[in-house]
C-alpha cells in the first residue's frame, strides 16, 4: 500500500510539472506574478473511501484555483471537478466515530451524518443558526455541538436535544432594590418609622416577597460573559464538564500605517495590530461543572517557575524587578477519548516558558507534566502559536499524550504518560 501511495504521489507531481513553463530566469520575471514558473497543487486530501485524491490547482490559468481530482484506478488522468459536483461532495472536514464508519459534519445550518458503508447521508437536526464543532461523545449515540454560545447534546436514540449550559452574553441585570445607596436606605427607614400605615404595607409586601422566594423553584444558574468573548466551547466525552476559553482584548492602541497607493488616490491610514509589547489580550480557561451547575476559572498560579524572571534582568542590577505570577495564554482542553483526563498547553506571555499540564477538572488546578524554558523564544515546528495549534493529541489508550518540542534545541516528538509523568522521545 505504501509503495502504491508513493507511486501515485510521484505520478501526480510528474504530471503537474509538465505544465510548468520553462524560460530564462531574470530579475523582471522574479518580480512578476509567480504563475510564470507554473502552478503547484495545494490542499491535497483523500476522499473518505480512498478512491480519489482531491487538490486545488490552476491548470487552465483561471482567475483562482479550482478543485481537481485523480482517481486511484486512473492515476494519469487529472479531472476538474465542476461546481455542481463539488457542492454534492461530502465535506472533507468532519468528525468520525471510533470505528470510522460514521462521519459528522454540518451543511447550511443542518447537522448531518454520513454512513461510509452505505455511502448515504442523512439529516439529524436543522437549527436557525450555525452549528459549530459537532463531535461524537464517549457514548457514540450522543452528539455534542455548540449553538448560540451554548453547548447542546443530541441523542441519536431518542431524538432529544438537550441544552447543557446556560451562558449569556453581556452583564447580569442588577435588581434596582440592591442598588440603593446608604443615604436612600436611611431615608426609607426613617420615613417608615413616621408613617405607620405605609410601614405595615411595606412589611406585608416584604413578607410576601420572602414567602415567594422560599417556595419558588430554584432559578437556573447563568454564567455571563460580560465584555469577554468565548471560543473553544466543548463538552467532555463523559458529559460531566464543559470547557471554554475567554478572551479579553484590552484597550491596546492600534499601529497606524499610511497607505500611499490607495485606489482613491489619497493617502489613507491602515489600522493594523498593536505593537507586540503593548498586547493586552488576556486568555482564560473556564470549566463548567455540569453536576454542580457552576463555572470556575483554571488556576495557573501554582505552575513551577510561573514567577521566574528572564535572565536578561541580570544585566540591569540597578533596577528592581518584581517577582509576580506572569500572564499566560491557555489553550483549549485536550480530552482523552474516555473523558478521564484533560491536558492544557500553557504559554507564558513573554514567550519564555511553555507547560504541558494536566487539568484537574473538579478543582480547576493544573499539574505540570512538562516544562520547556527558552530564554530566547519558545518556538519551532509543531509548537503552534500563543493560543492554540501545534502538534499534540492523545493515543487510543487514553493514557499517553504526544506533543512536539524543541527542548533539546532540535524538534522532536515526545510521548508522555499522564499517569506517572514519564516522558520519552
Amino acid at each position: 500500500m505504501t509503495k502504491k501511495l508513493v507511486l501515485i504521489s510521484f505520478v501526480l507531481l510528474s504530471t503537474l510539472s509538465l505544465s510548468a513553463q520553462t524560460s530564462t530566469l531574470t530579475v523582471e520575471k522574479i518580480m512578476q506574478d509567480p504563475k510564470w514558473m507554473g502552478t503547484f497543487p495545494s490542499e491535497i486530501k483523500w476522499d473518505d473511501h480512498s478512491e480519489f485524491i482531491y487538490f486545488k490547482y490552476n491548470r487552465d490559468n483561471d482567475p483562482t484555483d479550482s478543485l481537481y481530482r485523480i482517481a486511484i484506478k486512473k492515476p494519469n488522468v487529472i479531472e476538474k471537478v465542476n461546481w455542481e459536483k463539488e457542492k454534492e461532495l461530502v465535506p472533507f472536514n468532519g468528525n468520525f466515530n471510533n470505528k470510522k464508519t460514521l462521519k459528522l459534519y454540518t451543511k447550511d445550518n443542518t447537522l448531518k451524518v454520513y454512513d461510509l458503508k452505505t455511502k448515504k447521508e442523512r439529516d439529524i437536526i436543522e437549527l436557525s443558526g450555525r452549528i459549530i464543532n459537532p463531535v461524537f461523545l464517549a457514548n457514540e449515540n450522543h452528539i455534542a455541538f455548540q449553538f448560540d454560545n451554548n453547548a447542546f447534546v443530541y441523542s441519536l436514540e431518542t431524538g432529544i436535544l438537550k441544552k447543557v449550559t446556560n451562558i449569556q452574553s453581556g452583564e447580569k441585570k442588577v435588581d434596582k432594590e440592591t442598588e440603593k445607596s446608604d443615604k436612600n436606605n436611611w431615608l426609607r427607614d426613617d420615613n417608615l418609622e413616621l408613617l405607620q400605615v405605609v410601614k405595615k404595607r411595606e412589611d406585608k409586601k416584604e413578607s410576601s416577597k420572602k414567602f415567594n422566594e422560599t417556595t419558588k423553584d430554584k432559578e437556573p444558574f447563568e454564567f455571563y460573559l460580560g465584555k469577554k468573548s468565548m471560543t473553544n466551547l466543548q463538552v467532555s466525552p463523559d458529559e460531566t464538564f464543559v470547557t471554554f476559553n475567554l478572551l479579553s482584548r484590552g484597550d491596546s492602541d492600534a499601529t497606524i500605517v499610511p497607505d500611499y497607493i490607495d485606489a482613491s488616490g489619497y493617502t489613507v491610514d491602515l489600522n493594523t495590530r498593536s505593537k507586540v509589547g503593548d498586547n493586552q489580550t488576556q486568555v482564560e480557561l473556564a470549566v463548567y461543572n455540569l453536576k454542580k451547575d457552576t463555572v470556575y476559572m483554571v488556576n495557573t498560579g501554582n505552575l513551577p517557575g510561573i514567577k521566574d524572571l528572564p535572565d536578561y534582568v541580570k544585566d540591569y542590577p540597578e533596577k528592581e524587578w518584581e517577582e509576580k505570577v506572569r500572564d499566560v495564554y491557555l489553550s483549549r482542553a485536550y480530552f482523552s477519548e474516555n473523558g478521564n483526563h484533560a491536558i492544557v498547553n500553557v504559554r507564558s506571555k513573554d514567550n519564555k516558558d511553555r507547560w504541558i499540564a494536566k487539568l484537574e477538572l473538579e478543582t480547576g488546578e493544573l499539574e505540570s507534566l512538562d516544562r520547556q524554558r527558552d530564554e530566547a523564544w519558545i518556538a519551532g515546528p509543531g509548537i503552534g502559536w500563543s493560543m492554540g495549534g501545534g502538534t499534540m493529541g492523545w493515543l487510543p489508550d487514553n493514557k499517553h499524550f504526544y506533543f512536539q518540542s524543541e527542548a533539546t534545541g532540535y524538534s522532536h516528538l515526545y510521548l508522555l504518560d499522564v499517569t506517572n509523568g514519564r516522558k520519552r522521545p
